[in-house]
């Protein structure tokens, strides 16, 4: 914290078994310090007890009696079939003035490690509903031996999962209910890029070739959340406006963390004395050509990037040596 960090990340679907005092205490801390703390819930499960609703109403319980400003990490993928229930008291708490914030990914799969604590125990695929069949490595499914195999012994191992089927109507409305919601900002959740190597083992790739080896591959939400928001959300479906869209990937971030981080009262706006970050894209061409079998395809309709006043991307074409960037720092950094 005193070296510019601007915030507390909690894992917490990852070690389900660590205690409430400690959870506690990271909101205290947070507090202290005056960041957010940013949390992957506990549990993502939709079967009580230990629900998502449960770890909810714990991030929500304390963040009233700290005072802490307390985010959700993708509220989509951590509530599951649950996203109602949750939504709702989200909703509760701030009208209440409790600081709790949420975002989503407009995506019906995750991407985590294979061997993570929420797949594991007897009773998982129930208590995530989650089918058989769902887990995706590369551009393929694994089958059910194959998943057995990787996490006993590669859990290390990044897959994809999914968790939702979007070509399902029911499926596809609890993801438009949390990515829709006034309330809730969009994010991308980027992970990075892996390949097989010659003996069919998965390695991360650490180089930076553009573009990108045709081998490498990763989740499309890395190069293609924000251009499908603006492609299905916006133009083909009409569930946001443009400027909501927009507002919920630009201006809402920043206002998040900018009582924290005073550098974001600069961004998501486009006014004089603002940093020039702007993205120039065409509303009636942009769109993610990212697939889950092949999420290195870049997305097409956009024409510039400025990150404060430099060109990063210029007439279509990425400027590899950009050094537009700063790295930005909470208050206590100044």
């Amino acid at each position: 914290m005193k070296e510019g960090a601007i915030g507390i990340g909690v894992n917490a679907s990852y070690a389900p078994g660590h205690g409430q005092k400690e959870y506690f205490a990271l909101a205290e801390l947070a507090i202290e310090y005056d960041v957010p703390t940013f949390t992957h819930v506990r549990y993502a499960s939709i079967t009580e007890p230990q629900s998502s609703f449960e770890a909810v109403k714990e991030l929500i319980g304390n963040a009233s009696i700290t005072g802490a400003h307390m985010h959700i990490c993708h509220i989509n993928s951590t509530s599951l079939s649950d996203i109602h229930a949750t939504l709702a008291l989200v909703e509760d708490a701030q009208a209440k003035g409790i600081r709790v914030t949420a975002e989503a990914y407009p995506f019906g799969a995750a991407n985590t490690v294979v061997g993570a604590a929420m797949f594991s125990g007897p009773d998982w695929r129930d208590r995530m509903s989650s089918t058989a069949n769902n887990f995706q490595l590369g551009a393929d499914r694994m089958t059910e031996d194959e998943l057995a195999d990787y996490q006993a012994n590669n859990p290390g191992t990044f897959i994809t999962w999914h968790f939702l089927d979007e070509n399902k109507t029911e499926d596809l409305a609890l993801l438009d209910a949390s990515v829709t919601h006034p309330s809730v900002l969009i994010a991308s959740d980027s992970v990075f890029w892996s390949y097989f190597d010659e003996d069919g083992n998965v390695k991360t790739y650490e180089g930076d070739e553009w573009p990108l080896p045709e081998k490498a591959f990763s989740h499309p939400r890395s190069t293609a959340t924000y251009s499908k928001i603006l492609r299905s959300y916006v133009r083909e479906r009409g569930l946001l406006s443009l400027n909501e869209a927009i507002r919920k990937m630009t201006l809402m971030p920043a206002q998040t963390i900018e009582d924290s981080v005073p550098q974001m009262r600069n961004k998501g706006r486009i006014q004089v004395g603002m940093d020039a970050d702007i993205v120039i894209f065409d509303p009636a061409t942009i769109a993610n050509l990212a697939t889950f079998a092949n999420a290195h395809q870049p997305t097409v309709g956009v024409q510039t990037v400025l990150v404060n006043g430099g060109f990063s991307v210029r007439d279509g074409e990425l400027v590899l040596d950009a050094p537009h960037g700063r790295q930005i720092r909470n208050s206590a950094a100044d």
